[in-house]
């Protein structure tokens, strides 16, 4: 079966191979495509790219099967920006027009390519299939072209389509509450003796630094602030902990760092800025704790991450969280910053990290929760319902 997949996710071609920034997007996706026999990427692709980013190429079996095509990217709230759509879109249909013979179109939303693809191929009546990554919950302040997306996914698709939801109220006769994995079934089993030692340490501790993380970029929908808020909030209650916050930003994350200056509390935390796989995963290994309290979110693959290194999750109440604590917190937690007003939170918190029993339990539970959601189990999903088409 000849596939084509259209995405919004910026790629580069060096030397020869396309990548990008997203490793387990690589990951996934290679693991997906490698399963049909031709491949057309259509997707943002800048050419010759020689900077010191640090990349992840697909496999050289789905290079050599593939035929990756750059389509520009338009978008934007800005008069030049509706302008820029205007112009993109005669060449987006042109694109459309000549890959009209495949066999199957595997669509990313949310993003206006996905509009225009979405109903060209629909017109003529070709199989789709679709994965909304965004919030698939309506939320304040989404914009209106969201909106727009998820209503032709619910109503107007009939293929399958993969969303992240835990309501099925939310979900239409042809939507699958989905996944967004990061791990293979053997990276989990050659993991497992990792996390066996590192419960090991747990039960010998001495109880020295708790050491929280948060991972992401430093954008202010990402909520940083209120990791830091946590941890000020147990510092200032005699307790001896660290943030390291890894991601890069811009404004949001001066105004963070300032924060953290007025409020004294540059000994406690640590802007790490970006850092590649291997370093973060150093940073993971050294962490006890894994704060992620982002005011809007579709899934959260870092929680996974934290899961996959033995680290005990503390969330924002984003529509999917419980999916990740449990509905008893029995592998995490969720705060709100309302909860740092009383004393309920900081007894809760002060139980676990002291008892050694309750910290290895959740630790073997996200270990063995993530373990589940594999990418060989999210692949066989995908074409499962593709057989059905």
């Amino acid at each position: 079966m000849r596939i084509v997949i259209i995405t919004d996710c910026l790629h580069y071609e060096v030397d020869d191979l396309i990548c990008n920034m997203n490793p387990i997007l690589t990951k996934q996706l290679d693991a997906l495509l490698n399963r049909f026999e031709k491949v057309l990427f259509v997707a943002p692709i800048i050419p010759n790219y020689s900077n010191n980013i640090k990349l992840t190429s697909y496999s050289q079996s789905l290079i050599d099967k593939t035929t990756f095509i750059s389509t520009p990217m338009a978008g934007g709230n800005r008069i030049w920006d509706k302008i820029k759509f205007v112009i993109v879109i005669p060449k987006w249909l042109k694109l459309f027009w000549q890959n009209r013979k495949f066999d199957l179109y595997y669509i990313r939303f949310p993003n206006n390519i996905n509009i225009v693809s979405f109903l060209f191929y629909k017109l003529f009546n070709k199989k789709i299939i679709i994965t909304y990554t965004g919030t698939w919950q309506d939320y304040r302040n989404e914009p209106f072209t969201y909106r727009m997306q998820k209503y032709f996914i619910k109503y107007l698709h009939n293929g399958p389509a993969f969303v992240y939801s835990n309501d099925k109220s939310l979900l239409g006769k042809n939507i699958t509450s989905s996944f967004s994995p990061s791990f293979t079934k053997r990276e989990c089993e050659l993991q497992l003796p990792k996390i066996q030692e590192r419960i090991v340490k747990i039960n010998q501790s001495n109880k020295e630094q708790i050491q929280f993380i948060t991972v992401g970029s430093v954008i202010d929908y990402k909520n940083q602030l209120l990791a830091i808020k946590l941890v000020q909030y147990l510092f200032e209650r005699k307790m001896y902990v660290c943030l390291r916050i890894v991601g890069s930003g811009g404004d949001y994350l001066n105004a963070l760092k300032k924060y953290v200056k007025n409020n004294l509390l540059e000994s406690i935390v640590i802007f790490e800025g970006y850092k590649s796989k291997a370093e973060l995963d150093i940073l993971y290994q050294e962490s006890n704790f894994l704060i992620h309290t982002p005011k809007i979110e579709g899934y959260g693959k870092t929680i996974q991450e934290g899961f996959f290194n033995g680290l005990i999750p503390i969330l924002s109440d984003f529509p999917y969280a419980k999916f990740f604590t449990g509905d008893k917190n029995e592998r995490g937690w969720i705060i709100e910053e309302e909860s740092l007003l009383n004393n309920d939170f900081f007894e809760e918190i002060y139980f676990i990290i002291n008892n050694a029993l309750q910290w290895t339990t959740m630790v073997n539970s996200g270990f063995e929760f993530t373990s589940n959601l594999t990418i060989d189990r999210w692949v066989d999903s995908y074409i499962n319902k593709i057989n059905e088409l």
